[in-house]
């Protein structure tokens, strides 16, 4: 039987910056390296969501999300590729 983790990004794994678009700015938060190694460790697989609705609002691309992605996972320096999935969810909220 396999375990697996579901972990959000921002707030979870990274500090949370409102539209966060440039990799420069990734800071990872106390203790996330420990705690993925353990996982892995205990034979985990990993997955990522994230809600990024700076896409949908037109603020940044599909394309800078995963370069955020790509720099956490860099700073991280578990093995690569550290998520079996990724998940980023677009969507802006609908405007009144």
């Amino acid at each position: 039987m396999s375990k697996a983790l579901f972990l959000d990004r921002d707030g979870t794994l990274i500090i949370d910056k409102d539209y966060l678009s440039d990799p420069a700015g990734v800071v990872l938060l106390p203790g996330v390296v420990d705690g993925l190694r353990r996982a892995c460790e205990l034979g985990y697989r990993l997955f990522l969501f994230t809600n990024q609705s700076g896409i949908g609002r037109g603020y940044y691309t599909l394309a800078d999300a995963q370069r955020v992605n790509a720099r956490m996972e860099e700073m991280i320096g578990l093995r690569t590729p550290l998520f079996d999935g990724i998940c980023i969810a677009p969507e802006a909220p609908d405007q009144p």
